[in-house]
């Protein structure tokens, strides 16, 4: 959830996201203000207490008081039934206002003003014309769109042969190279709660994305006991150490981990979707870790270092930008 004293920087994101931010800044000066309104009226209660007890309690006097008193808690009441609709309100706005981006970010309107950090390798010539990776992997047998389609639907594929092997050979690749480096490797359940879905920002900002299992479920059923197919093992290892205070000295903690993920891409209407991309189930491999606020910069670099490792050990051209 965003720091509301960052709501400033926020808007450096640009323009489609100051709606959110003037929505929740409008709740928020409500919530404030009526929070002062209820300090006023309980100072007010509690001296209202104090007199009526040095009155004769068969006074007109005293009588009047006592009414005067009623009237006041039953605004009391009210206003602290309204506090708590607007303290939800405010919440859930939070909940949807995307991150606030570091000051070293650079602004931009699209993907062409994202600034390039570093590149790596050379971009590969070849004498003849390219192939794209779905007819290589149609010609050559190992994907197959077709059966995939026919199973589950559209944006589907079924792995065959070499291309089976080639993914699993792929996960261990960066498993064995991440837990050389001292990452932890956990394998979590592909099944997560919406609470845990909350607690990294992928509900309620992303619920489209999501696929929700339906269940049969009681009368006593809790809405974030609802279940969701996994969209990244992020999600999991992030809420490893969910309502966890770490004590002085247990820091960092460095985690990879492998999980089936999957997403309904629902904004991908009218992109390209051919072939492997897009798909609503792929694997994926993950690193998180746990740092102190002291270290954080330095633990970002050489976790973006960690991931570059992947792509030089397969020699993969690449380069590195600051979105």
């Amino acid at each position: 959830m965003i720091n509301p004293e960052r709501m400033d920087d926020v808007v450096r994101r640009g323009a489609h996201v100051k709606p959110a931010v003037d929505a929740w800044r409008a709740v928020d000066e409500r919530r404030r203000r009526l929070q002062g309104e209820l300090d006023d009226m309980r100072r007010s209660r509690n001296a209202a207490n104090d007199r009526m007890a040095k009155l004769d309690k068969k006074s007109a006097e005293f009588a009047a008081a006592r009414d005067e008193l009623k009237a006041l808690s039953t605004r009391i009441k009210e206003g602290e039934a309204e506090q708590v609709r607007l303290e939800t309100e405010s919440q859930d706005l939070l909940l949807g206002i995307p991150n606030a981006p570091h000051a070293s970010v650079p602004a931009g309107a699209s993907s062409d003003d994202n600034r390039e950090e570093r590149v790596w390798g050379k971009a590969p010539a070849f004498s003849f014309t390219a192939r794209d990776h779905h007819d290589l992997g149609v010609g050559l047998g190992i994907l197959d769109f077709e059966a995939g389609t026919k199973i589950s639907g559209a944006r589907f594929t079924v792995l065959r042969g070499w291309g089976s092997k080639l993914t699993r050979a792929l996960i261990n690749y960066m498993i064995d190279l991440h837990t050389g480096a001292g990452y932890e490797e956990v394998w979590p359940p592909a099944i997560i709660r919406r609470s845990a879905l909350r607690g990294t920002g992928q509900l309620p900002k992303f619920g489209a994305d999501l696929f929700k299992l339906e269940m049969v479920t009681g009368e006593d059923h809790v809405p974030d006991n609802d279940f969701f197919l996994s969209p990244t093992a992020e999600v999991q290892v992030t809420n490893l150490h969910a309502d966890h205070i770490f004590e002085p000295g247990e820091l960092p903690r460095h985690y990879c981990a492998y999980a089936p993920c999957f997403r309904a891409e629902a904004g991908a209407a009218g992109r390209d979707t051919r072939g492997l991309i897009r798909q609503h189930q792929f694997d994926k491999v993950e690193l998180v870790k746990f740092v102190t606020p002291e270290t954080s910069y330095d633990e970002l670099e050489t976790l973006i270092a960690q991931a570059e490792k992947v792509l030089q050990g397969l020699g993969l051209h690449y380069r590195v930008v600051t979105l």
